[in-house]
């Protein structure tokens, strides 16, 4: 998926973003560097870095397609890793 609007939405931004925005996607760009250890919070910081991204598009709707795609990753993440759990635990699956 990110595959698919990523290079979407990298084009326009890479045309059209300002100082202020680039300053932006840096600032989250570095924290998400800082954060690698603590999955939750470079998770954070992954979603804000694609906000600013989004942002510096100029699009309103391309900037709202990274909060949707990270509610639809976290979602997944917090599938596969109840399906890791129980299958790690030897619970019986029906």
């Amino acid at each position: 998926m990110r595959r698919l609007f990523e290079p979407v939405a990298t084009a326009p931004a890479a045309t059209r973003i300002t100082d202020a925005d680039l300053a932006e996607v840096e600032r989250r760009l570095e924290a998400m560097r800082a954060a690698r250890d603590d999955v939750e919070l470079l998770n954070r910081h992954d979603a804000a870095f694609h906000r600013a991204v989004g942002r510096a598009t100029g699009n309103e709707t391309l900037a709202g397609v990274p909060p949707l795609w990270n509610q639809f990753l976290n979602g997944a993440i917090i599938i596969v890793g109840l399906i890791i759990s129980r299958f790690a635990s030897g619970e019986k699956q029906d």
